[in-house]
């Protein structure tokens, strides 16, 4: 099963247990969303811009960060 972006559940399980803190500031990252506290929670990078999405190139990251990059 895949989720509305195309990534298997398995791998966002992977994504998960890896990445607990930002990658870009290593605060913390909360799941799953909540209004209240949005921007620190966790959302799905990939740094793969030319081909298939392979889970080594995909990061979680804290929304805040995410909306300044």
């Amino acid at each position: 099963m895949v989720n509305k972006f195309g990534i298997p559940h398995d791998e966002l399980l992977k994504i998960r247990a890896r990445d607990k803190k930002c990658v870009y500031c290593q605060k913390e990252m909360i799941y799953p969303f909540t209004s209240e506290k949005q921007g620190d929670c966790a959302t799905i990078e990939h740094l793969n811009f030319d081909g298939a999405l392979l889970l080594e190139r995909r990061i979680a990251d804290r929304r805040g960060c995410n909306l300044l990059w």
